[in-house]
C-alpha cells in the first residue's frame, strides 16, 4: 500500500478535526511525498511489516529528499518497523492539540539497508510503544505535553551490524548519485546520527 504525492515536498492546508475515521491494514506500506489528510478522529495504519517514508525532489538543482504526512485526529502508527530510505527526511505531524500519536508494534523484520535518514515525529503527546529506526541518520521526537518511552518500545539509529551501501567512491572521491545526473559528494562522513527529544514531559515506563 502506498499514501503518496510524488510531486509534492510540502502542504500548506491545515487539516482539521472531524468525526470521520481511516483504517489502512496491509502487509507494508510506503509514504511517499507530503500528503495531508483531513476531517478524521482517527487515522489508523496496521502494517504487518514495513513502514517505509520515502522523501521526494522535484528541483534538479537541490539534493534534499523531503516529505510528511499530517492530519489533526490520532495518528495511530503499527508497523514491523518504521523508517526512512536513504537521505529521506520525513516527519509525522499531529496538528489538533487534543490528539496523540501512536507507534506500536513488534520488530520482525530485519534492519533495512537505509542510510542518513531523518524521522520527526510532531504532536502534542507521543507514545512510543513501538520500533522506529533510522540507520546512520536521525529521529527527532517533539511533543509539547508528553511524551512516553513504553518498556517494549525500540529506538534506534544503529546499523545493527550490517553493511549498508552508501554512494561509491570515484578518483578518491566519496559521492552518491541521484536521478538526473546529479551527485551528492561527501568530503567527510555525513552528520553524526542522533536521536532527539523535545517536550514538557517524559516519562519511561519499565515493566
Amino acid at each position: 500500500m502506498c499514501i503518496r504525492d510524488s510531486d509534492i515536498t510540502d502542504v500548506n492546508d491545515v487539516p482539521v478535526m472531524g468525526d470521520g475515521l481511516l483504517t489502512a491494514n496491509a502487509r507494508n506500506m510506503e509514504l511517499k511525498g507530503a500528503s495531508v489528510l483531513t476531517g478524521f478522529s482517527d487515522v489508523n495504519l496496521n502494517i504487518k511489516h514495513d513502514m517505509r517514508a520515502v522523501g521526494v525532489n522535484i528541483d534538479p538543482t537541490t539534493k534534499t529528499y523531503t516529505g510528511s504526512l499530517t492530519t489533526a485526529g490520532n495518528l495511530n502508527l503499527q508497523a514491523s518497523q518504521i523508517y526512512p530510505s536513504t537521505l529521506t527526511k520525513f516527519t509525522f505531524n499531529v496538528a489538533d492539540p487534543s490528539s496523540q500519536l501512536t507507534i506500536s508494534g513488534n520488530n520482525t523484520d530485519a534492519t533495512p539497508l537505509s542510510a542518513a535518514g531523518s524521522l520527526s515525529f510532531n504532536a502534542p503527546t507521543i507514545n512510543q510503544n513501538g520500533v522506529i529506526k533510522a540507520p546512520l541518520g536521525n529521529i527527532t521526537f517533539n511533543a509539547a505535553d508528553g511524551l512516553i518511552f513504553n518498556a517494549d518500545s525500540y529506538t534506534s539509529v544503529s546499523t545493527e551490524g550490517q553493511l549498508i551501501p552508501f554512494g561509491t567512491l570515484l578518483n578518491n572521491v566519496w559521492m552518491y548519485s541521484f536521478a538526473g545526473g546529479n551527485n551528492l559528494v561527501f568530503n567527510s562522513a555525513p552528520d553524526n546520527n542522533s536521536l532527539g527529544v523535545k517536550q514538557v514531559s517524559l516519562s519511561l515506563i519499565h515493566i
